[in-house]
């Protein structure tokens, strides 16, 4: 039963090939498209799983408004809002502030290495 499928599908194939050429490219890139899908869903999840307590992570952004009434969205806010936001609210048990990225040498197994670190404000 098998055989006959496949031979069945070869005939076709040989006898339409445009259209075995764009149902095979069509096919291709639905799987491919569905593979990248699938790897940007599994990394955006993947943001912060390495915390004990990272269900209890926030992360605040600030929204800017252009003329044209579109938004765009930004991780910098002002200084003294993780202060603020400590002191004004009871839920909040840790706030920190994100300076931005500086170069620094680092050695590890006594070997510097260059790499770009964050700097951590508390």
């Amino acid at each position: 039963m098998l055989r006959n499928y496949l031979t069945i599908a070869i005939r076709n194939l040989s006898r339409f090939k445009v259209y075995a050429i764009i149902n095979i490219a069509g096919l291709a890139i639905g799987m491919a498209s569905c593979a990248l899908i699938l790897l940007y869903v599994q990394h955006e999840l993947s943001y912060d799983t390495f915390h004990t307590k990272g269900d209890r992570l926030y992360r605040v952004l600030r929204e800017t408004r252009n003329d044209n009434g579109s938004a765009t969205f930004s991780h910098g806010i002002s200084g003294p809002f993780a202060p603020t936001i400590k002191k004004d609210f009871q839920e909040v048990e840790e706030a920190m502030r994100l300076s931005g990225f500086a170069s620094t040498w680092v050695k590890y197994n006594d070997v510097n290495q260059l790499q770009r670190l964050l700097n951590w404000r508390t």
